[in-house]
């Protein structure tokens, strides 16, 4: 019964995880957990045995922790949310909570305290319920006799919900955090199958999986993500722990299951991305301005002079004129198109991208304006990234701006990418810049959110960017030495095959639809313009306002024995029917005739030509007679 309890207890330490440190009657530490080593950055070998006050070279020594082992404790047993806030020389200021509670009688000694310890510190800088990072207590041996009663105090002094399960997935135990988030009771818990709480609110899938799926293949698995809505609370997005004890309590099995509620959390890095972008966009608008300045002089003094060449008759010279504005026409293309991949955000929508080609674009865009110069090193064998490519590129421009910050005057920032096989495959972007290294002592910090050295900045674009590579299921790497700058590496995960059409770029192949073309804009001069290109390509154009007119035409073609070859609608109308509507009413109607849908809103290059999953194309305005006859060859 000693070594089941003990192994019981172990294994529920084990699925905990916040630093928590036991002390002697003479305040020296009896053991803590693996936690307190990782948070404050101390070892076994300096800590164990010795006062608590002399830990890390005295920077324990803290009035309010003395004020509470001294004097609060010896007149109460418990206390609860106990606030210390303290600046350690090696992991900076932070803003603690302490849950201390006295055990008597135990273990041999008059009395043992136990002190679990909270930092709060991003807590109070967000004013939000950020949750902390959860950390794995280390293995605690203890008698038979007291280990249960240690046991019970672990569970109750713990800030987490904690749930102990037996083999048939009743609860043997609850920690009292679990009452408050859940807002359930003793009464209607303990002793009941897991998912017949709150009247089968916790009869979720995805727990189901876990419990008698995944843990019956693996016996630890964490940070298992599951998102439901409970009546009682509305919906929640939580992080599960889990630990399979086996052969415990006369039991084949205990599971263990450590849940975080990261809802508020998800919410405020949703909210940090959107700040982080307008202040990336704040820092990025001065090179913008210069270039749109100099693509609308170029454009401006070209027209004009093609005109005077015209007047002149000078037609030759005029030609040379006008063929140099599709260029000009380009390139303020493509930066509007960057400026939308940048404003994306939300939740990742990960699809199949070939990152190659889009990697000296976005450092171009980051770039632009200063003085510094961009190499490229990208394996040309590099594989297909599954990822968000809006959210993707907000974190290239991030690093890349916080090089550009970082580098001396003309400096250069390098940017490379390679295929990186770790368990299974992935793909790593480096930027590195040539400016001074950073310090040590805040190297480890530099992704915390509000974390920041620059008198400027607010800290979050890195916070951003680590949260964004997070929940792709990559990393974010950093490297800082003196002569060799600064590296940031971005590894994503990656579908191990060379980018195919699809990816990148799908033309060719000759019109199959043929005769009617309808096109739809709100505006006047667009629709003439986009319908006369439809007839420069051989079409009948039909033209229409709105999403109504285009069903009236439809309806009226289709009384008249008439079919539509082609559907160009403008996907978005103010105060009437736009193209994504018409489109699905089209499709209901019974046409089979391909529907384009065009809007300034499409952030991909229309170059990129396929099909949405509602089986509609896109188009991305504005765009050239070729690349309409792109999307026409692709669809028709």
């Amino acid at each position: 019964m000693l070594t089941r309890s003990r192994e019981f207890l172990e294994n529920l330490v084990d699925a905990v995880r916040e630093p928590l440190v036991v002390l002697d009657e003479n305040l020296r530490v009896l053991s803590v957990s693996r936690a307190f080593y990782e948070v404050f950055h101390v070892k076994p070998k300096d800590t164990v045995g010795f006062p608590i006050y002399e830990l890390g070279n005295l920077q324990w020594d803290v009035p309010r922790l003395r004020e509470l082992l001294e004097n609060i404790l010896p007149k109460q047993t418990t206390l609860l949310d106990y606030e210390v806030v303290h600046t350690f020389a090696t992991i900076g200021r932070r803003t603690m909570l302490l849950n201390a509670r006295q055990i008597k009688r135990t273990l041999g000694q008059k009395r043992i305290i136990l002190l679990a310890i909270e930092d709060i510190t991003i807590r109070r800088a967000t004013e939000q319920h950020l949750e902390q990072a959860r950390q794995d207590l280390a293995v605690l041996k203890v008698s038979e006799d007291s280990a249960r009663e240690f046991a019970e105090s672990i569970i109750d002094t713990i800030r987490e919900p904690l749930i102990a399960l037996d083999q048939d997935l009743r609860i043997i135990a609850v920690s009292r955090a679990f009452y408050g988030v859940f807002r359930t009771e003793p009464q209607e818990t303990v002793g009941q199958l897991i998912y017949d709480l709150g009247n089968r609110q916790w009869d979720i899938p995805k727990l189901r999986e876990l419990l008698e799926t995944i843990l019956l293949q693996s016996t630890t698995f964490n940070d298992y993500e599951v998102v439901h809505d409970f009546a009682t609370i509305g919906k929640r997005i939580m992080l599960l722990n889990a630990r399979q004890v086996k052969r415990r309590l006369g039991k084949e099995r205990i599971i263990l299951l450590a849940i975080e509620d990261i809802t508020d959390r998800r919410r405020m890095e949703s909210e940090l991305q959107k700040t982080q972008r307008v202040e990336s966009l704040g820092v990025l608008a001065g090179g913008i301005a210069h270039d749109f300045n100099n693509l609308m002089a170029g454009l401006m003094a070209n027209t004009e002079l093609a005109e005077a060449h015209i007047r002149a008759g000078q037609t030759e010279a005029a030609l040379e004129r006008m063929a140099k504005i599709p260029g000009i026409f380009s390139r303020g293309r493509a930066l509007t198109r960057r400026l939308l991949t940048f404003s994306k955000g939300g939740a990742p929508v990960r699809l199949p991208t070939a990152l190659g080609p889009l990697l000296g674009e976005w450092a171009e865009f980051a770039l632009m304006g200063s003085d510094l110069t961009a190499t490229m090193d990208v394996a040309s064998d590099l594989w297909v990234c599954d990822c968000d490519v809006g959210q993707i590129g907000q974190v290239i421009n991030n690093l890349l701006i916080n090089a550009r910050q970082a580098s001396r005057e003309g400096g250069v920032v390098s940017l490379r990418a390679a295929n990186l096989m770790r368990l299974s495959p992935y793909v790593s972007v480096t930027i590195t810049n040539g400016g001074p290294p950073i310090p040590a002592d805040i190297i480890g910090r530099i992704f915390d959110p509000f974390f920041t050295t620059k008198p400027e900045g607010s800290g979050l674009g890195l916070a951003i960017s680590f949260s964004i590579v997070r929940q792709h299921g990559g990393w974010i790497d950093v490297t800082s030495e003196e002569g060799k700058g600064t590296s940031l590496t971005v590894v994503l995960p990656a579908l191990a095959r060379q980018p195919n059409a699809t990816d990148v770029l799908q033309v060719g192949g000759k019109f199959q639809c043929t005769g009617i073309a309808v096109v739809m804009d709100d505006d006047p001069d667009l629709r003439e313009a986009v319908g006369a290109m439809m007839e420069g390509v051989g079409f009948e154009v039909l033209r229409a306002a709105h999403g109504d007119e285009v069903l009236a035409l439809y309806d009226d073609l289709r009384r008249r024995g008439q079919e539509v070859g082609v559907f160009l609608l403008d996907s978005q109308v103010p105060g009437a029917m736009g193209g994504m509507e018409a489109a699905h009413r089209l499709r209901q109607g019974g046409t089979k005739a391909p529907v384009i849908l065009m809007s300034g809103n499409f952030d991909s290059d229309s170059q990129v030509v396929q099909a949405g999953d509602d089986g509609l194309w896109r188009l991305a305005k504005p765009f050239t007679t070729e690349e309409l006859s792109r999307v026409l060859r692709a669809s028709c």
